[in-house]
């Protein structure tokens, strides 16, 4: 139970405790000493005190709910922020041999995808658009096929090559917009921080 919760609570305990000690005698005062010309008071204060049990019902589970998913909606931050910081370093490498496989002549070899971004590839959705972005470059560097040095290339070897030049484009641009997405993400995660 979290401190919110518990000052809720607390809250209601106080509420309840205050029309018990209040409400039970005024309410007994007015029956007694009404008359039944005039209007009947405890009916009213019954009805008043009612209607403000209900709205205090409904409001209380509502505010927990609200609270926990505030809190949810930090901790979801405070993740990203730290996927963030893991992934920086290695998409700033991976933009680099992406950079290099472009500017080759070459499409045997492979372009690994970064340790951190395959194990992290589940928790990608907490980093928004960033992680969207991630998610595109990602299927492109694990379906290209590996090809080994010195393979013999078919008769289409110039539309392999240009889709290939094609394919790893996609995935720079993807990894350029991920990388300034990323900042975006890495300062809210230091404004939580404070």
């Amino acid at each position: 139970m979290t401190d919110e919760t518990r000052k809720v609570f607390a809250t209601l305990l106080v509420a309840a405790v205050i029309a018990l000690v209040f409400g039970i005698p005024l309410g007994a005062f007015l029956q007694i000493f009404s008359s039944k010309q005039q209007i009947d008071w405890a009916a009213w204060f019954q009805a008043i005190f009612s209607i403000l049990g209900i709205a205090i019902a409904i409001y209380v589970p509502w505010r927990i709910h609200q609270r926990e998913r505030e809190e949810k909606a930090h901790e979801q931050k405070l993740q990203a922020h730290g996927i963030a910081l893991l992934l920086k370093p290695e998409l700033i490498t991976l933009k680099g041999a992406l950079e290099r496989r472009l500017k080759s002549q070459e499409i045997t070899g492979t372009v690994l995808l970064p340790t951190g971004l395959k194990e992290s590839l589940d928790r990608l959705y907490l980093l928004g658009p960033a992680g969207g972005e991630l998610l595109v470059a990602a299927s492109i560097i694990m379906a290209e096929p590996s090809l080994p040095e010195g393979y013999v290339f078919p008769q289409h070897a110039g539309k392999l090559f240009r889709l290939h030049k094609e394919r790893m484009q996609i995935a720079l641009d993807s990894v350029n917009s991920a990388l300034s997405k990323l900042d975006d993400v890495l300062a809210t995660g230091k404004s939580l921080q404070r």
